[in-house]
């Protein structure tokens, strides 16, 4: 069974449209619905239903979804070390990271190693809070760029400290620092525990119950509800680098508090070269 097939039955299920499938991989619509169907015959079994509005897995097709993921990261893997051996480096990289690393950090660690291995395709996408776990285990992406998910088997490797800020609108009179027993019982507007459990467990360790008005997974749209006079909020520093043109107010928090951020990697998956030197490139990438 050639993994070809494989990998154009998943782009078809991520899609869940033949034609954008198609336009993706380079394939005309025909060509890969007659890909897809060899690959049924071969199985013995309709991987596909179709529907006016798209495709989607079969029962019998999710049973093997994990197996067909594996098999095609193998082969990616195989091919990979191949080239590598030969002295060529090449191959793909999937790279999940938190919004404000892939703004504020990530195009210089990726222009640093573009430089050094242009035939390595890079696909990075944005993720925040839990669903970097997920898409790691879940063998969606190959390296993570963020906090270090809470209950997950992940090989971690620390790189910088982001500090935590205090957000206010500027109508509030606050000092220096904002003391943070302060968000007791205030208004506050906050992104949702899946995506800031840093903020969550400092509440929690410390007995402050804020009283959330508003919840947001946007850092833009708390930004806005804030200088609209709607609460205050707490917003890490990285995250703010791009905000510092709002009408608000941003100083530390009291006690100092800092979120670690660096490379998480599924546990006991091997590295491609690429990703090893994706890696290697990362740590050698300064902040400033």
């Amino acid at each position: 069974m050639e993994t070809r097939k494989l990998a154009a039955l998943l782009k078809v299920i991520e899609c869940g449209n033949i034609t954008k499938a198609s336009e993706e991989l380079g394939y005309t619509q025909s060509g890969l619905s007659h890909l897809i169907k060899s690959l049924e015959k071969e199985l013995g079994f309709s991987v596909l239903l179709r529907s006016k509005v798209g495709v989607e897995p079969t029962e019998d097709c999710q049973k093997l979804l994990p197996f067909l993921k594996k098999t095609v990261h193998w082969s990616n893997e195989m091919d990979e070390m191949a080239t590598s051996i030969r002295g060529v480096l090449n191959g793909k990289i999937r790279i999940g990271a938190f919004t404000s690393l892939s703004v504020n950090w990530l195009p210089k660690v990726i222009r640093a190693f573009r430089e050094q291995y242009p035939a390595v395709e890079l696909d990075l996408v944005d993720i925040g809070g839990t669903s970097l776990k997920d898409a790691l285990e879940n063998g969606l992406i190959d390296i993570g760029f963020g906090c270090c998910p809470e209950n997950a088997e992940v090989t971690w490797i620390p790189l910088f400290d982001d500090q935590l800020m205090a957000v206010a609108p500027t109508n509030m009179k606050i000092g220096e620092s904002f003391p943070l027993r302060e968000f007791h019982e205030k208004s506050f507007i906050a992104l949702p525990d899946s995506y800031d459990s840093e903020v969550h467990n400092l509440f929690m360790t410390n007995g402050i119950i804020p009283d959330v008005k508003f919840t947001s997974t946007d850092d833009y749209t708390i930004i806005s509800m804030v200088e609209q006079g709607l609460g205050i909020s707490i917003l890490p520093e990285m995250v703010l680098q791009g905000y510092q043109h709002c009408n608000i107010q941003i100083v530390p928090l009291e006690p100092a508090c800092k979120r670690k951020l660096g490379i998480v990697l599924p546990a006991g998956r091997e590295k491609s070269p690429a990703a090893r030197r994706f890696i290697s490139c990362a740590k050698n990438t300064s902040l400033s």
